[in-house]
């Protein structure tokens, strides 16, 4: 069976089958990880045209696991085509983490003097990220909160590089219109003097690209943490990037250079967790639906934020109703009697794990403001709504009833 030989095939079988042609591995029906450093060539004039069709920036030739792996490669093209078969030359590009692929992206296309517009709060890696460019480079950020702030900005200058943004907000689950953004940056881009493209990326990581896809909302650019959710099992580290191969080039590129591609070992393993990427999905939603409805009726509990339980008069909740098809299973909530109260109902969790990440089929809780956000000063999370009693939880997919009932003994000991 060959790749060219399978017939038009809906995403969840396209996530099983795509890309591997058994042929080539002994028709192993489980791709295999093949480790090897580098590829050889029939003749010294083969090799010399494996390299010339690189630097062309061209894909299908293998000579060094850094610029080009088979695992990898069948992985990439496994996420582009199940999430994005409609678009002009789809593609994504794995990467070591997923800060990796956030450097990569902020890296490969900011400038000295270049003006990065992002929605806050954002997660801690990343506005660290920024903070430094800012520092080291002369890079300019200014912040926003909602898509309709953006009219503040104008009329804007060339220097506009980027739009930046989460959708939900890490940690406290705020929607962005991606939409209303990406209209701005085309808007811009068709202002600007210097004839170059304003662009939209977006952390995709709560929601994966099975909930929602940036990138049929205008976006250039979708970023994701593959260790959280596509990776499922908190047991791998690395990124992944989506996009039209136009906007991935450069970062692509960049990998190569700087080394930041990904191994043959957690190249199959994220292929794998593709497999079974909607099954997961669909119970850390129905999970997390559950435990967010106990905590919402808990007299210790108080500011609750889940996607699932919006004021459907809200502008957060048509934002989200525009945009995704489901909830994940990320949870933010406040309990009462502050830091003190906040520490004390962690060590008392038994089943749920205190410790960071998510998107675990295990359960997690942690303090962002301790942990995560530690590295934003005090006053300004506190500007972004990320108090000294703030617990992130991240729902897994054990039975929920044994969650809400860890939660509940945690919540009686205050």
């Amino acid at each position: 069976m060959d790749k060219n030989s399978l017939p038009k095939m809906q995403p969840e079988s396209n996530a099983v089958h795509y890309g591997y042609i058994p042929r080539l591995s002994e028709y192993a029906a489980v791709m295999p990880t093949i480790d090897s450093t580098s590829y050889i060539a029939k003749s010294a004039e083969g090799l010399e045209r494996k390299f010339a069709h690189l630097r062309s920036g061209k894909k299908g030739e293998l000579v060094y696991s850094r610029l080009a792996q088979p695992n990898v490669e069948v992985s990439e093209g496994r996420y582009a085509k199940v999430f994005y078969d409609s678009l002009q030359e789809p593609e994504s590009i794995l990467t070591c983490s997923g800060m990796e692929a956030i450097a990569l992206t902020l890296d490969a296309y900011l400038r000295p003097g270049d003006l990065v517009l992002f929605n806050e709060p954002l997660y801690g890696g990343t506005f660290g990220h920024l903070k430094w460019l800012e520092k080291r480079y002369g890079i300019l950020l200014r912040s926003f909160k909602s898509a309709k702030e953006l009219k503040k900005f104008d009329p804007i200058s060339d220097a506009l590089k980027l739009i930046f943004l989460e959708s939900p907000t890490n940690p406290t689950l705020e929607e962005v219109d991606i939409e209303e953004c990406a209209a701005f940056a085309a808007a811009h881009t068709r202002e600007r003097s210097d004839g170059l493209q304003t662009l939209v990326a977006v952390d995709n990581t709560f929601m994966t690209p099975y909930l929602q896809k940036p990138l049929l909302q205008g976006a250039h650019i979708e970023i994701h943490s593959a260790t959280k959710y596509l990776g499922g099992h908190g047991d791998l580290v690395a990124g992944l990037l989506l996009g039209e191969k136009r906007y991935l080039a450069p970062i692509r590129a960049l990998r190569s250079q700087r080394g930041g591609t990904i191994d043959a070992q957690r190249a199959v393993r994220l292929s794998k967790s593709l497999e079974t990427l909607a099954m997961r999905m669909e119970r850390h939603c129905e999970n997390a639906k559950q435990v967010a409805w106990f905590l919402s009726k808990h007299s210790k509990v108080q500011n609750l934020r889940f996607l699932g339980l919006l004021d459907v008069n809200s502008e957060q909740f048509r934002i989200h109703q525009k945009q995704s098809c489901g909830t994940s299973g990320m949870i933010a909530f406040e309990v009462i009697g502050g830091l003190k109260a906040a520490r004390k109902f962690l060590n008392k969790l038994r089943m749920i794990m205190l410790a960071v990440s998510l998107g675990a089929t295990h359960s997690l809780a942690c303090h962002p403001g301790m942990t995560t956000h530690s590295g934003i000063e005090t006053k300004e999370r506190k500007r972004m709504g990320i108090s000294n009693n703030l617990i992130r939880l991240s729902v897994g997919t054990e039975n929920f009833q044994d969650i809400i009932a860890d939660l509940d003994q945690a919540l009686d000991s205050l």
